[in-house]
């Protein structure tokens, strides 16, 4: 249950994020496409987990949502440093 709820919440925080990097003039506008990926890419390993979830964990799905894991990781990261050199 906790998992799922720090999902939703990072998914929330995700979609927030891309919609104030396109109000914010002081945001850099490369950054854009990368806030929308990242809620994008974030969504789907949401989308993935509750998937995973209701078919009872296959492990090839369980292995996509590891995966997708350090996908997001390495998205945020990147998001994170073109912000951050801003």
């Amino acid at each position: 249950f906790d998992h799922r709820l720090v999902a939703y919440l990072l998914v929330a925080g995700a979609v927030a994020n891309a919609v104030l990097v396109f109000s914010s003039r002081s945001v850099p506008r490369e950054a854009r496409p990368l806030a929308v990926t990242l809620a994008v890419l974030v969504g789907l390993q949401a989308v993935l987990g509750v998937v995973r979830l209701l078919l009872a964990a296959p492990f090839a799905l369980s292995l996509l949502h590891q995966c997708l894991a350090a996908v997001v990781l390495v998205a945020a990261l990147g998001y994170a440093w073109r912000v951050r050199r801003a």
